[in-house]
């Protein structure tokens, strides 16, 4: 990139401890490594970031017609979720346990109850 060799390097070397001083050399490459270091953190979230927003603009420009399964976009932990989940209300196990109570009890309530006689209906045999 730079196209520097060693003897470059050398030469920088000397003239930093000629101009800085050998006391304080350790100071500044301490914070030249730091500020390569936040620049390089910088410069990989700004990438992250731009990675991100592309992967964004496709979801949202894709044909809707052609991707029927949105749902397999979805992190795995929110798709394992009910469909008529409220978040912070409970946990997901406890919202199960009761669409199951629920569904017994639709279950139950469907089912005719067993006829019974009437006190003044008289069976004909």
């Amino acid at each position: 990139m730079f196209d520097i060799g060693w003897i470059e390097l050398l030469f920088i070397a000397a003239m930093m401890l000629v101009v800085v001083g050998p006391k304080d050399m350790p100071k500044l490459l301490n914070m030249l490594g730091r500020l390569f270091g936040r620049a390089r953190r910088v410069y990989s979230d700004l990438f992250q970031g731009i990675r991100q927003l592309e992967q964004e603009v496709d979801v949202a420009t894709r044909d809707a017609s052609n991707d029927l399964n949105w749902h397999n976009h979805l992190p795995e932990s929110i798709r394992d979720l009910p469909d008529d989940f409220v978040p912070g209300t409970m946990t997901a196990e406890q919202h199960r346990a009761r669409q199951a109570e629920f569904e017994r009890a639709r279950q139950q309530a469907s089912t005719p109850p067993p006829a019974t006689q009437q006190p003044g209906d008289q069976r004909r045999d």
